[in-house]
């Protein structure tokens, strides 16, 4: 036997009263489900733990019947289901209050399935002061999409900027359409693998600052090297994203960190043209931290460094070459994000005077 579940709006979601039908193949007519694990934190978890029991009650209905589930909690919820023929003896009792003369119950088959609530999860996007919550909704391993009227909030959505320039960046139509591309998204899909960005970009970089064909002066200095490849732990990703950030920024600078000369510092080496330095793409990052400040600092590494490569100004050469993978996912999102955040002359949303965002972005005006 096997029983699914169907619910009501399509996925279920803590605080919202859930409707469960029943899909069912073998014999009976009656089922009875008892939760065996839950989410910690949860109604249900806290009454498998009391209780010291293996299971604990959570419905009986007709497989042709609907169940109302409110979880209180979101994740996952384990149910062992048994099914059962109900009906009566052959008979019908021979007498008032014969045993007989009840429906009776006969356990067919027992089979064990899942159920998952969804969670609302946020996230900071932005860097420094200039920033805003992104939220999404996930069922399963995968971003589904949610409306006011059905869960209550909705998402993708990036809400609560702290500034008028998150505000720019919030409003952006790249930055929204962005958002909205997560929705289907598994969750490995929507983060591609931070580690392969980095070890991508870190190829990328040692390709390009030494090709005489876009420096005057190749850049043997500011080399990454590959002890920098596969950082995988939380510590190695961040350590690693640091130290990339400073090579970069030295290497636009014309900076060779004291490696040819004795002192190092901005234009010490003429690695581009007339020995300018690519101030237009500085990044806004200048080190890792956290995980979330890993994950945004890896982003405006990527950015600054495709802007860099794309900056015909201080290179001898048109290009671009060496340019990192193109991003997807939240990767792509942030990094349009920190886009919006690091010019000075940002896309004015449509519903905004685009006098005030350069004012507000220009300037530092703030609306009175």
């Amino acid at each position: 036997m096997a029983v699914t579940f169907t619910t009501q709006p399509q996925y279920a979601a803590a605080g919202r009263d859930t409707f469960v039908a029943f899909s069912v193949t073998g014999t009976g007519n009656f089922l009875r489900g008892f939760f065996t694990d839950a989410p910690i934190g949860s109604e249900v978890k806290t009454q498998l733990l009391n209780s010291g029991s293996a299971r604990v009650p959570a419905f009986d209905s007709d497989t042709d019947k609907t169940w109302t589930f409110r979880p209180d909690v979101g994740g996952v919820y384990s149910f062992q289901v048994e099914q059962y023929q109900k009906g009566t003896s052959n008979y019908g009792g021979g007498y008032q209050d014969s045993p007989d003369g009840f429906r009776t119950e006969t356990l067919t088959e027992t089979s064990n399935t899942t159920l998952s609530v969804g969670q609302k999860l946020t996230q900071r996007i932005g860097f420094g002061g200039d920033t805003a919550t992104l939220t999404l909704f996930v069922v399963g391993d995968v971003i589904r999409a949610t409306t006011f009227d059905q869960y209550g909030f909705t998402s993708p959505l990036i809400s609560d900027a702290k500034t008028p320039k998150a505000l720019t960046a919030s409003l952006n139509p790249g930055v929204i359409a962005a958002a909205a591309t997560l929705v289907g998204m598994a969750s490995a899909t929507a983060l591609q693998n931070p580690p392969g960005i980095l070890d991508n970009i870190v190829a990328a970089f040692n390709a390009h600052i030494v090709d005489a064909t876009y420096h005057p002066t190749p850049d043997t200095d500011n080399g990454a090297s590959a002890a920098y490849l596969s950082a995988e732990s939380p510590e190695g990703l961040k350590r690693a994203v640091t130290q990339l950030l400073k090579l970069l920024d030295q290497h636009m600078r014309g900076d060779d960190g004291g490696t040819t000369t004795s002192t190092g510092g901005t234009g010490t080496r003429p690695y581009h043209v007339s020995s300018q330095t690519d101030w237009l793409n500085a990044a806004l990052a200048t080190n890792a931290g956290d995980t979330l400040d890993t994950f945004v600092a890896l982003c405006d590494l990527w950015r600054a460094y495709d802007g860099h490569v794309r900056n015909a100004v201080v290179h001898s050469a048109p290009g671009p070459a060496h340019t990192p993978s193109p991003l997807f996912g939240l990767p792509k999102l942030h990094v349009l994000f920190l886009a919006q955040l690091s010019t000075p002359t940002p896309t004015a949303p449509p519903s905004v005077n685009a006098a005030v965002t350069a004012l507000i972005h220009g300037a530092g005006f703030e609306e009175a």
